[in-house]
């Protein structure tokens, strides 16, 4: 089965897309305690029937299915009892809303409230969205909530932009289920703080394919929804993945799903922020100016601008010189990856004849993500001496105003590291890939990353000993 968009073609077959589906694994816990029936024969890929119409699915059942390639995915054979519904779903909203500030923000000045009434009503029409949302809530209870929070600030940032009620119904769904993909995956790549090797983070990119195909076999799904989970890691500079596009081939609803996605992912990976407030994404958002395009930017900015945070410290004062120390380390270590990073980057040159390859992806990945990362730290000044001695200076003069913006440092810090890590992912999948011909650029490129490695190990070993 091939599936076209936007003249991208997506052969089902694609050598590079793990077929194992791990989806089914997730059903068998998630059967232990609820009731799968299945409403169709599941069938083997060649059409041999492995289980009859209307059979409780047992774990051993499941089981016997999980080495065996079906004719199409487990969840468009089966229904689940005592599923999430539309009622259930606002339930857990309502709650979210009464105990978040943020919520309440979306609720009362933006008006989101009979929205999200008609957004939760208008997936009942596709019962197996619940079906997986379900399935999520059991087996990842911390990506089912970070899934109710994309799909709520979803909404809120289509309604902000003045989108037709419909995209902004659009831009919930989308934003709630774009994940779905992920119980796909290998559930090793799902740990926290993994180090990807090159081969895991190409497994990980495949989850917005995934996703797309699977609801592209939806009958009725809209295709601006499924388009926008399979973008929703695009960047508008041309940086994302999995195609490479840039802002003139992004629909606005893929782009409102990328920036929550990463303000959601960056709140969730910096513990300060939660202590600081969602106003400490801002200034990340404002280095990343080019990821998005300009009115979707512009929207959530001023969305989060408009977000009432009370102004509250992450440490005590007499603890800001260990912060100020660390920082300083990590300001080094930047300097350091980032140099190496750009003598590397530098030297692939990109060849005009593979364009719309894979291969030509990932070397355009590399050279866009660098030229913006390169474009953040200049006119950021982080990596200026200035920027040290400032912070020097602070801890001697212990003013307030200037620990708080150090304390927002961490999270600008974290985000940097988080995009010079994703680099060095893609310097890795070009020579995994054998993109890089020739020998004494594969061992320049080797060697760089070696000493990327060899510094980190190092700083590490001294901040322990110390």
């Amino acid at each position: 089965m091939i599936f076209t968009v936007n003249n991208q073609v997506l052969n089902k077959t694609d050598k590079n897309i793990d077929q194992t589906d791990y989806y089914l694994k997730h059903l068998i816990t998630f059967s232990k305690s609820k009731a799968v029936k299945n409403h169709n024969d599941i069938l083997s890929a060649r059409g041999t029937v492995l289980v009859p119409c209307n059979t409780t699915l047992t774990p051993k059942i499941l089981d016997r299915l999980v080495c065996l390639k079906l004719s199409m995915p487990i969840e468009f054979s089966i229904e689940i009892i005592q599923t999430i519904n539309s009622q259930s779903l606002l339930a857990l909203y309502d709650k979210l809303i009464i105990n978040n500030s943020e919520f309440k923000y979306l609720n009362n000045d933006l008006e989101v409230n009979q929205l999200l009434s008609d957004a939760c009503v208008y997936m009942e029409q596709f019962p197996i969205l619940y079906q997986k949302l379900s399935v999520l809530q059991l087996s990842f209870p911390d990506k089912f909530m970070q899934s109710l929070l994309t799909g709520y600030f979803c909404l809120g940032l289509s309604k902000k932009l003045g989108e037709k009620k419909i995209l902004n119904i659009y831009a919930f769904v989308a934003g709630l289920i774009h994940d779905f993909s992920m119980m796909s995956l290998e559930p090793s790549l799902l740990i926290d703080d993994i180090d990807y090797s090159p081969q895991q983070f190409r497994a990980m990119q495949q989850h917005c394919i995934k996703g797309f195909r699977h609801l592209a076999m939806i009958e009725g799904f809209p295709k601006e929804i499924s388009e926008a989970v399979l973008d929703h890691h695009e960047n508008a500079d041309g940086s994302g993945y999995p195609n490479g596009k840039t802002a003139i081939n992004l629909s606005i609803t893929s782009q409102i799903i990328s920036i929550v996605d990463a303000c959601i992912g960056i709140y969730q990976r910096e513990s300060n922020i939660e202590q600081l407030g969602v106003d400490s994404l801002l200034p990340v958002l404002e280095m990343n100016t080019d990821m998005y395009i300009p009115c979707v930017h512009t929207a959530a900015v001023d969305t989060l601008s408009a977000i009432p945070c009370q102004l509250r410290r992450v440490y005590e004062n007499k603890d800001m010189p260990a912060v100020i120390s660390g920082l300083m380390l990590d300001n080094e270590g930047i300097q350091h990856d980032y140099c190496v990073l750009y003598a590397l980057v530098t030297s692939i040159k990109p060849n005009p004849k593979d364009l719309g390859s894979t291969d030509q992806v990932v070397t355009n990945n590399l050279l866009k993500m660098s030229l913006r990362i390169n474009k953040s730290l200049i006119t950021s000044g982080l990596l200026q001496n200035e920027h040290s001695e400032w912070m020097v200076i602070s801890c001697g003069a212990q003013q307030e105003y200037d620990y708080i913006a150090i304390e927002y440092l961490e999270v600008i810090y974290g985000e940097i590291r988080f995009q010079i890590k994703e680099l060095v992912q893609l310097v890795s999948l070009l020579l995994m890939d054998h993109t890089v011909k020739e020998q004494s650029k594969i061992k320049f490129l080797e060697d760089g990353l070696l000493q990327i490695a060899k510094y980190h190990q190092y700083n590490e070993h001294i901040c322990v000993e110390h």
